[in-house]
């Protein structure tokens, strides 16, 4: 990948990434005090270990492997267990019923 400056032809970075990327999905800015860059990966379904190509560790990319099944459960030292998708569900029911306090039912009651 190389990032070159449009105006001056000047080369401002140039990176040998580990896998490929879509140059056209891919999107850099470069401002005074930083450069911001997007990459976009060709192949979705791998996770990059490493950002460079090249580098000490092995394999480069790990195939992502989606799992249909139940949500994982987080590790937690308390032995009752909660289900916090029920939870949220319950407190959005109650926060819909709820009935308006103070100048919000005043206002509710002169409209």
């Amino acid at each position: 990948m190389v990032l070159e400056n449009s105006s001056t032809g000047e080369i401002i970075v140039s990176i040998d990434l580990s896998n490929k990327i879509d140059p056209v999905a891919s999107t850099w800015t470069c401002s005074a005090k930083r450069i911001d860059i997007k990459l976009k990966k060709v192949s979705e379904d791998l996770n990059w270990r490493v950002l460079e190509g090249g580098s000490p560790g092995g394999v480069s990319s790990i195939p992502v492997t989606v799992a249909n099944g139940p949500a994982p459960s987080y590790p937690s030292s308390s032995k009752v267990k909660r289900d916090w998708d029920a939870i949220d569900k319950e407190i959005e029911r109650e926060t819909e019923n709820e009935k308006p306090e103070g100048d919000a039912a005043l206002n509710g009651l002169f409209k």
